[in-house]
This record gives structure tokens, sequence and C-alpha cells, in this order.
């Protein structure tokens, strides 16, 4: 695949527990044997958006929404919404699953978060967003493994643009997911039946 490359040069994904949140940092694999390495989020810039979305808003800063925003920090990767309840009261108790549904929505108007893809399920995953200048990305979904793979490649962003512009629309953003079986796994287990 000429032009494609792994998103910042890596692959990352999950560690094949449909967790959409893990543990394990530095290099891993999945059961597919794709490796993965998770790229480190930082909770200042996190914060410093946050902070100027409240002040904007006329909001007051609290000590639970850092507190949430700290253990999403803590966990790159895509999550859904659930898993980071159960991570949030693993280390706060006291914060409920109410107050993590709502200041997920805080996150992506702050521009924090970001809706990536659905997993297999339908269950909506999120991403903390990129760095300024960082380069668009899109999703491969291994219908295998569950991990969620990034990845950028120019011609297609550029396909996408033209399609857009030869049908007289202006694209404004687009979020791109293929779901795909592993080909290692469907070669080494033929007897795998396809979804």
């Amino acid at each position: 695949m000429l032009g494609v490359r792994p998103w910042n040069g890596a692959v990352y994904g999950l560690k094949g527990d449909r967790s959409g949140m893990t543990t394990v940092s530095g290099i891993t694999s999945t059961p597919c044997g794709k490796k993965i390495s998770h790229r480190p989020i930082s909770y200042e810039v996190a914060l410093t958006r946050l902070r100027a979305h409240l002040g904007k808003s006329s909001l007051k800063n609290s000590r639970v929404r850092e507190q949430v925003l700290a253990i999403i920090a803590k966990y790159p990767g895509h999550f859904s919404v659930n898993e980071l309840c159960l991570k949030v009261a693993k280390v706060y108790p006291e914060i409920g699953k109410a107050t993590v549904y709502r200041v997920i929505g805080l996150f992506i108007e702050a521009g924090v978060l970001k809706e990536g893809p659905s997993r297999v399920d339908g269950l909506a995953l999120y991403e903390l967003t990129e760095e300024e200048g960082n380069d668009h990305h899109d999703h491969i979904v291994c219908l295998d493994c569950g991990g969620v793979f990034e990845f950028h490649d120019e011609a297609i962003e550029a396909l996408q643009l033209e399609t857009t512009k030869k049908l007289g629309f202006s694209a404004q953003y687009h979020r791109h997911v293929i779901y795909a079986q592993c080909l290692k796994i469907r070669h080494s287990n033929p007897k795998k039946s396809s979804i």
C-alpha cells in the first residue's frame, strides 16, 4: 500500500480484549499479531484547552472534571464512556456515571476529546484530540481482535475531496472507518467464519 502510513509512524489499538482502554504501555501485539505502540498523551495540553473553554463559557473549573480528564490521559487509545466509567470508579468511587457522561460532552466542546470510530457492536469510542499541527487520521477496526488502528493516506484524502467537489459539496470534516478482518488470522485459521 504505497502512500499509506500508520499515524505518527506507529499503529495504535487495543490489547485484544475489546476494552478500548488499555493499561499496557509500550509495545505489545494483538491476537492477529499487529504491533501496537501507544502514543503519549499530554494531560497538560488537554487541561489547558479545558480551562480555556471553561473560562470562555463562564463555567467554573472543578476538581472532578480534572480527575476524569487525568484518567483519560492515563489510558491512551480509544474508549467507550462505559469503559471510562469503570476506570473512573476504580480510582474515584465517589464520581458517578452521570457525571462522567456529562463531562464527555464538555470535553468534546472544549476540543479535548473527539468521537472516534464505533466498535463492531456499535458502541461509540472516543479519543483525545491531537496536538496542533498533526495530520487528520482515519481508522481500521479489526473484526477479529477488536483493535482500532489509525492510519493516514494522502491518496484517500485527495480522492474524498475530489469526489465531494465533483458532487457540488465543500467537505467540512469526515470520519473514515474501515471494518476489516485480519488476513494473518484468516490464513492461519481458514475454518474461522467470516463476519
